[in-house]
């Protein structure tokens, strides 16, 4: 949403939220369906709010590709601002990701 936002695109972003927050509120009703097949009920909250991300960012994707944006799964491992996180968690006590230099 706030890449789309950054390039003067406000109404559509607000779309996918709409069925975001669909998705979120149908667990109640997964709740009770699941509830009468002896499962876990908050697993309908959980796989309502699975749902309603992935609608939200299949919605999005499209319109992002129209803007120009390219989306890749890449890892980088030597890259500057990776480091500079890892840095930063290091700095407050957390273990940061390493890497072979």
């Amino acid at each position: 949403m706030g890449m789309l936002n950054s390039l003067n695109k406000f109404s559509f972003p607000q779309w996918p939220q709409l069925f975001y927050l669909g998705s979120i509120l149908s667990g109640p009703s997964l709740c009770v369906l699941l509830f009468t097949f002896n499962r876990e009920p908050i697993i309908g909250m959980a796989i309502g709010t699975l749902v309603g991300g992935l609608l939200q960012i299949a919605i999005q994707l499209p319109e992002l590709r129209n803007q120009g944006f390219a989306f890749s799964w890449r890892l980088d491992l030597r890259d500057e601002g990776l480091r500079r996180i890892n840095e930063a968690d290091a700095a407050r006590g957390h273990r940061p990701f390493r890497h072979a230099d």
